[in-house]
């Protein structure tokens, strides 16, 4: 069952066409929904859980994941996504948390898989290259060109990402359009890992 709190942060118009998009950015310590439509204000969602809460043993992680998944799942039941892009995997992460990140992305993607209309994962040099115009751009470089750009203010730099594939689900849908050669290029990307 969605929970009402969920439906009413929506607001999705009944019968409208143009469905609303969904980003993730999936961290475990700062887990980030961000969700707009035509018909749909933006909402943002973080979920911040700690290892310390729950524990670093097998019942614990998976608890963990499980928390975190079930409430994109149940945004995603609620607006009923026509396109839902995750950040991709990074793989210059290292150590446990790699592990960690690969558990809770595996859940999330299973789970999400057939709720919008079309999921996919957006490699992080993509996602920046269309943020900050530069693949290697850094977390404090991707939050300032996209509060110029947008006139926002984020909460974190996971809001951030998740805002930026928002961004980009825009323009892939053709709910808006790339204004530079850089948004081009990560639209053309994305585009054909939908095909």
């Amino acid at each position: 069952m969605i929970n009402a709190e969920i439906l009413e942060s929506i607001k999705v118009t009944p019968g409208c066409s143009k469905r609303p998009i969904m980003a993730i950015d999936p961290s475990l310590g700062g887990f980030c929904i961000a969700i707009e439509g035509p018909t749909v204000p933006l909402v943002f969602k973080e979920i911040k859980t700690t290892a310390k809460d729950w524990g670093n043993d097998v019942v614990g992680r998976i608890g963990r994941y499980k928390r975190i998944v079930r409430v994109a799942v149940d945004y995603a039941r609620a607006c009923l996504p026509v396109l839902v892009l995750i950040e991709g995997y990074s793989y210059h992460s290292r150590g446990r948390g790699i592990l960690s990140l690969a558990e809770l992305g595996g859940i999330l993607r299973y789970e999400l898989l057939g709720v919008g209309d079309k999921t996919v994962e957006v490699p992080p040099a993509v996602l920046k290259k269309f943020a900050a115009r530069k693949g290697n751009a850094s977390k404090t470089l991707v939050v300032q060109q996209l509060a110029k750009r947008y006139d926002m203010m984020f909460s974190s730099d996971n809001e951030a990402d998740a805002y930026a594939l928002l961004r980009l689900g825009f323009v892939v849908t053709g709910y808006s359009e790339a204004k530079t050669r850089f948004e081009k290029e990560a639209v053309e990307t994305v585009t054909k890992l939908i095909s």
